[in-house]
């Protein structure tokens, strides 16, 4: 959540809201499988590159599938003048990768 915020993608609220509802639960540890997977299937991707090898079809495959997945969605929300844009976001979990 440090990285949400920090980017400015989610506000403290949010983040604090997002971590009572998913710690501890099956569905906020394969979010936490899912990112760790994506960390690392990435990192070992710009290695490759950086050293001018050819990349895996498994990373290429792993990190498209992880992409692939919607993790949110932007709403309109009451404002102090109007409306506002923000983004709301569905930890969704794909558990068919594992970092390798």
């Amino acid at each position: 959540m440090a990285w949400l915020t920090t980017a400015q993608l989610l506000g403290r609220a949010g983040a604090d809201s997002a971590l009572r509802r998913w710690s501890g639960t099956p569905a906020g540890a394969r979010t936490l499988v899912e990112a760790r997977t994506l960390g690392a299937y990435s990192r070992a991707m710009l290695e490759h590159i950086a050293r001018c090898r050819p990349i895996a079809r498994l990373t290429l495959e792993v990190i498209n599938a992880l992409l692939a997945r919607p993790i949110g969605h932007g709403e309109l929300v009451r404002a102090r003048h109007g409306f506002r844009r923000r983004p709301r976001f569905a930890l969704c979990a794909l558990s068919t990768f594992s970092c390798r």
